[in-house]
């Protein structure tokens, strides 16, 4: 077999052969079933930089510097967040199970014993290089010649094997793989209730219009149809990108025409995209809201705005174009990422059920640019809107511009690199299908998940500013049916104290956005990341609460989306109140009666006024409410409010923490009412 066919079996574009005399060495075995698969190198420390300092791709990149953090916190981090969790980058180790463990496993891999290759789910190599330790990646294929029909593996089915990335997206692979993640939900977890079951009957919820995607042999004609025309309740999504106006799309003057045919050759890609995987998964009906939604009637935008949660929560499965930036670019076409890689190909041997080992050849990939796998950065996982759209949908099938994900509640698996464990990078969607439980109560109460979707969404950005409470209506909608309370535009009576005192996490703040869609005291009034929690680790004890609520009052723009969009909102609360000068671009704070500014305080804004000073000298007379106040650790926490002119009403401008109260700043504060709008 040729370089070029076996780098095109491979699927790694630009690799090369490499049997040296070091390598020659090495013999990769395929680890008995059930056993930890690391390879121990025949070579000590001093053949191996012997053998790096003579070009050997297999070891120099091990004794290369690892690149410096730019904060050296970050690393004192991530250290003792792997020494302290339950992390798989262990489980080739027994009984590594407590710190002392993990840290004792530490300091053997920093050993100046011969090393080993480890080989877990990102297949990790440790070595020392002078005092430093390189985190190296790598990846295991094996490579046999195979009769018609074979798979291109003969590795065991049970060494969970990773795979490097797969460039032909639209391929019969990819739907065989999808439909495979499919059955297994709907025969494992279904059963064992850890997902929603799927109804495929004439019963259950239905949209009120959904597309039939009138697949015949490789053509399409697709036309709208009716809830009470479905003939059977299953149906999928699309969450995809708009990117500007839609070129079709259902209004008052074409939804007529559109229920007799919509002529599948107009359609953007991203849309055609979307009914071809339908149709691959045997998928009749797909709802995709620019057709399903008559765009120019209001009256039915906000009816479907108020049945968000159901269609989502209802899908066999979403459909996510995630590397999709518009309407137009499709998520088919194949993948252009190219991983930095180098082929060598080294002796192999893979066991056989009877015990028996075959001699083959293999290849070791050595994928140091992990990081260029950065489907985050995809268009659709800015947008505010996927957050409700992936976190309620039971099941997710997201094209990225790397990898093609599946994800439900029980499982994660993809099509290349990673099968069954979700790595740190893909931390908030995929995390959100686990703790968010649809039909009991469960573990973790409805305020958490909350506080967490809030804080994910705000990560994201809308292209409609006034959709800040609309695109997460569908969540509160959730939490509400999980946990029943008043919500007060985008915060919950049940932990309202608790929540008032979100903070910003952009620095510096982003302006305050010039058209009202929220009250002051709500996180939805600012742009930006914000972090809701009361306390860094998520806990909340009521009788630190030095505030209390008197009144709350909300008035919405349409009674029927009680999670939506509000006009106006006021709320009432009590405590104690000290007036101060507030240096706002420096965020310090001069107490009212004392002569220097307090070096213990923080003292945040939510948002850059546009009609504030500029100068770093400037201030404002602002009064301080302490809402919580920890005796414990001489702490005290609350808002920073602005009267702005006569008023008797006040607007939250900013967040403010007392680390130490040695001065007391509140013992003897004066308790007010005051009215925040």
């Amino acid at each position: 077999m040729s370089y070029e066919q076996q780098s095109t079996q491979l699927g790694v574009p630009g690799t090369s052969l490499h049997t040296c005399v070091h390598c020659q060495r090495i013999t990769i075995e395929d680890p008995k079933a059930g056993t930890p698969f690391y390879l121990k190198l025949p070579h000590t420390r001093a053949e191996a930089r012997t053998a790096a300092q003579q070009g050997c791709p297999l070891f120099a990149p091990l004794f290369e510097d690892p690149p410096l953090p730019e904060e050296p916190a970050c690393s004192r981090l991530e250290l003792t967040r792997t020494l302290l969790s339950d992390s798989l980058c262990h489980w080739e180790a027994r009984d590594c199970d407590t710190f002392r463990d993990r840290a004792s496993f530490l300091k053997q891999s920093l050993s100046q014993k011969p090393f080993r290759l480890v080989f877990d789910d990102l297949l990790s190599c440790k070595i020392v290089s002078d005092q430093r330790a390189t985190l190296a990646r790598w990846h295991v294929t094996s490579q046999t010649p195979l009769g018609e029909g074979q798979e291109k593996s003969s590795t065991p089915k049970w060494y969970n094997e990773a795979r490097v990335v797969n460039t032909e997206v639209d391929s019969e692979r990819t739907y065989r793989l999808a439909g495979e993640w499919l059955r297994e939900c709907c025969e494992s977890h279904v059963s064992s209730k850890i997902c929603p079951a799927i109804s495929g009957s004439t019963e259950g919820f239905r949209p009120t219009r959904v597309i039939d995607v009138g697949h015949n042999n490789g053509h399409f004609s697709p036309r709208l149809v009716r809830a009470e025309d479905m003939v059977s309740s299953s149906y999928t999504c699309l969450s995809y990108c708009w990117g500007g106006d839609q070129p079709v799309k259902t209004i008052m003057a074409n939804v007529s025409a559109h229920y007799k045919s919509i002529p599948f050759e107009t359609l953007p890609q991203t849309l055609k995209d979307a009914l071809v995987v339908a149709a691959k998964l045997d998928m009749q009906y797909i709802w995709i809201d620019a057709l399903c939604i008559i765009q120019n009637s209001h009256e039915d935008m906000i009816k479907e705005l108020a049945s968000m949660p159901s269609i989502y929560r209802c899908a066999y499965l979403t459909i996510a174009a995630s590397s999709a930036s518009t309407c137009y670019s499709g998520f088919l076409s194949p993948r252009t990422w190219k991983p930095n890689a180098s082929s060598l190909q080294l002796s192999h041997r893979t066991r056989r059920r009877t015990g028996q080992k075959n001699d083959n050849h293999g290849d070791v990939l050595n994928l140091i640019d992990y990081d260029s796998l950065d489907w985050e950065s995809d268009p659709a996982y800015t947008r505010g809107w996927i957050v409700q759209e992936h976190l309620l949908s039971p099941r997710v099938l997201d094209f990225t511009s790397v990898l093609v994900f599946f994800r439900c509640a029980g499982s994660f698996s993809s099509d290349g690199l990673f099968q069954n464990t979700p790595t740190e990078k893909f931390d908030a969607i995929t995390a959100g299908l686990a703790i968010i439980d649809r039909d009991t109560p469960g573990p973790a109460s409805a305020g958490f998940d909350w506080s967490w979707a809030v804080e994910e969404y705000t990560k994201r950005a809308l292209s409609v500013p006034s959709d800040k409470l609309n695109a997460i209506a569908a969540v509160a909608q959730w939490c509400y049916d999980k946990r029943p309370s008043r919500y007060y535009a985008g915060l919950w009576e049940h932990d309202l104290v608790e929540n008032l005192v979100w903070q910003v996490e952009s620095e510096p703040p982003l302006p305050r956005p010039s058209t009202y869609r929220a009250p002051s005291w709500s996180w939805a009034a600012v742009d930006g990341p914000v972090n809701i929690s009361a306390s860094p680790d998520g806990r909340y004890d009521e009788s630190l609460a030095s505030a209390e609520i008197v009144q709350c009052d909300v008035e919405l723009k349409h009674e029927v989306l009680p999670f939506g969009e509000v006009v106006s909102a006021r709320l009432v609360i009590r405590g104690p109140v000290r007036g101060a000068k507030w240096y706002f671009l420096r965020e310090e704070l001069q107490i009212d009666g004392h002569d220097k500014v307090a070096t213990e305080a923080t003292a945040q804004r939510d948002a850059m006024e546009v009609d504030w000073a500029s100068s770093s000298d400037a201030f404002r007379h602002v009064e301080l409410l302490e809402v919580f106040a920890q005796t414990d650790m001489l702490a005290s926490r609350g808002l920073i409010l602005d009267r702005g002119g006569q008023s008797e009403q006040y607007s939250r401008v900013g967040y403010f923490a007392f680390t130490s109260r040695k001065h007391s700043y509140f013992e003897n504060a004066e308790i007010k009412t005051v009215t925040i709008v």
